[in-house]
């Protein structure tokens, strides 16, 4: 049963009588204010969201029933803020997640497209130093076919050397590249 001292205040509230929104705002803030802590959490934004129950009650005080009093119209208003906020809260943190989701594929991403290049840089490192390692013969006709782009009839006239020679060579420096760096 609501007493007669809240009708008549939601009646002034209703007519726009700044004094009576006062004395309801300073018997009853503390109280909205502890029922949304009690769904949120934290004080802070539990005294905000009850700051604007209250702006809300004044904005929309034509749609007050005086009969039922303020305080059920304010709770309901607080009530839905509270939802609202709650429910933007979730979202965001959802949303964060999300993005941190997101960057951390991009990161890993990234992450490894360096580890791949660094990987390869590494294996053609080990390649140029099994080159340097090869036998003279070997080493020429390797350089001569894969770095210079001659073909293999190229080397054998430049070299003086049959085309079944610089065949023969090249085979024998690739084999033994493949088989050093697999060796690793």
């Amino acid at each position: 049963m609501i007493s007669p001292d809240e009708t008549e205040l939601a009646y002034k509230i209703k007519a726009a009588n700044k004094k009576a929104f006062k004395e309801a705002y300073l018997s009853f803030y503390k109280a909205v204010s502890f029922f949304i802590y009690q769904y949120i959490g934290n004080a802070e934004i539990a005294k905000d969201l009850a700051q604007e129950s209250f702006f809300l009650l004044w904005k929309n005080r034509d749609k007050l029933n005086e009969k039922l009093g303020y305080k059920s119209y304010l709770i309901s208003i607080a009530k839905n803020l509270t939802l609202n906020y709650i429910r933007t809260q979730k979202y965001n943190q959802k949303y964060i997640d999300n993005e941190s989701l997101h960057a951390s594929a991009v990161f890993n991403k990234g992450e490894n497209l360096l580890y791949k290049k660094l990987e390869a840089k590494d294996t053609l490192l080990r390649v140029y130093n099994e080159i340097d390692n090869l036998p003279k013969k070997q080493k020429d006709v390797l350089i001569m076919s894969r770095i210079n782009n001659l073909t293999n009839k190229q080397i054998a006239v430049k070299l003086n050397i049959s085309i079944k020679t610089v065949e023969y060579r090249l085979m024998n420096a690739l084999k033994t590249i493949r088989k050093n760096i697999d060796n690793d």
